[in-house]
C-alpha cells in the first residue's frame, strides 16, 4: 500500500490543475460570471443562504480551511462528504476574505459550482477573530429553529458525518441548550481544537453579547472556551472520552493515537499529510472501493 501511496504526493498538484481547468470550463460554458479586477479584490460572501423548509436541522458544520487549500477541500468533497447521512447535516467551508483576486476568483468558482463556500467579512486569520467572526454570522443569519447544533472542524480531521449527526440528536436530545461538546484538553478548560460543538443557545449569545465581540483575540479555542466560562454559560461540558471516538491518525505518535474504529469513529485528527487522509478514507470508505483495494478490516 505504501508504494501507491508515495506517488500521490507528486499527483496532487496535477490533479488540482484538472479540477481547476474543469471547473473554469463548466462555468464558463453556462455563462457564469468571474470575478475580475477590483470586483475579487472586494469580494466576499457573509453567509451562505437559509436552509430550504422541512424542519430544524441538527448541525451546521464549519470546515475551517484557507484559499489555497483547494487541494484539501477537493479531498474532502470526494471522500467523508459522501457519507452525509440526510439534509440534517449541511457542512461549508469558512474562510476569511481572501488577499489576492486569483484566491477570490477560484472562491467564487468553487462556490458557484458546489455551494459549501462561507467567506466570512474579516480578512484570512488563525487566532485574530476568525472563529468569532464564524460564529457571530451565524448568530446573525439562522437562528435555533433553522440548526440545533454548530460545529467547528479543523480541515485536517476525517469527520464521520452519520455517527456525528447519531451523537448530536439521538444522545444529546437532552443537552439541547448550554452544551459544549468536543474532547476535553485534560486541565485546560476547552475542548481540542480538531473540532467542537455548541448548542445552538451558545451560538446566538456569541452573536448578541459583547463580551466575546471585546475579547476575540488569543488563541482561539481557548478564547471560545473562556467566554463562556466566564460567563457561566455552560450547562453541559460534555467530553466525549471515548478514546475511538475523537483520536489522532493511528501513525502520528500523538497522545490520542488510535487504531481506526468504523462503528464508533466520529473525528481522526492530524491527517494534514494527504495518504494519511487516503488510509482513512479507504478505511471508511471501504465499501464504495474496487474489490481489490478494499480495507478488508474495516469491518468491526
Amino acid at each position: 500500500m505504501v508504494s501507491l501511496l508515495k506517488p500521490l504526493k507528486w499527483a496532487g498538484a496535477f490533479i488540482t490543475c484538472i479540477a481547476i481547468l474543469v471547473t473554469l470550463s463548466i462555468l464558463i460554458a453556462s455563462g457564469s460570471r468571474i470575478c475580475r479586477g477590483s470586483d475579487c479584490r472586494n469580494w466576499y460572501k457573509s453567509i451562505s443562504p437559509a436552509p430550504a423548509n422541512g424542519g430544524t436541522k441538527t448541525v451546521l458544520v464549519g470546515i475551517f480551511t484557507t484559499p489555497e487549500k483547494y487541494d484539501r477541500r477537493a479531498l474532502i468533497r470526494s471522500t467523508y462528504l459522501n457519507l452525509n447521512p440526510s439534509d440534517r447535516v449541511h457542512v461549508y467551508f469558512i474562510l476569511g476574505k481572501p488577499d489576492k483576486t486569483e484566491w477570490a476568483t477560484l472562491l467564487s468558482l468553487e462556490d458557484a459550482l458546489y455551494h459549501d463556500i462561507m467567506v466570512l467579512d474579516v480578512p484570512e486569520n488563525m487566532n485574530d477573530g476568525k472563529t468569532y467572526a464564524y460564529f457571530s454570522a451565524l448568530a446573525r443569519k439562522y437562528s435555533s429553529t433553522d440548526y440545533m447544533y454548530a460545529a467547528k472542524v479543523d480541515d485536517d480531521v476525517w469527520l464521520h458525518l452519520p455517527n456525528l449527526e447519531t451523537l448530536l440528536r439521538v444522545q444529546g436530545a437532552d443537552k439541547r441548550v448550554g452544551a459544549y461538546i468536543g474532547r476535553h484538553v485534560h486541565g485546560t478548560g476547552f475542548m481540542a481544537g480538531m473540532g467542537y460543538m455548541l448548542s445552538w443557545d451558545l451560538v446566538d449569545w456569541i452573536g448578541k453579547d459583547p463580551y466575546p465581540r471585546q475579547n476575540a483575540i488569543g488563541q482561539e479555542d481557548a478564547v471560545l472556551a473562556g467566554w463562556l466560562h466566564e460567563k457561566n454559560k455552560i450547562q453541559h461540558f460534555w467530553s466525549i472520552e471515548g478514546a475511538d471516538q475523537f483520536y489522532d491518525e493511528p501513525e502520528s505518535g500523538q497522545g490520542w493515537a488510535h487504531n481506526y474504529s468504523t462503528q464508533h469513529t466520529i473525528m481522526v485528527h492530524r491527517l494534514k499529510r494527504t495518504d494519511w487522509f487516503l488510509k482513512a478514507s479507504r478505511h471508511f470508505l471501504s465499501d464504495l472501493l474496487p474489490a481489490h483495494i478494499r480495507d478488508n478490516h474495516h469491518k468491526m
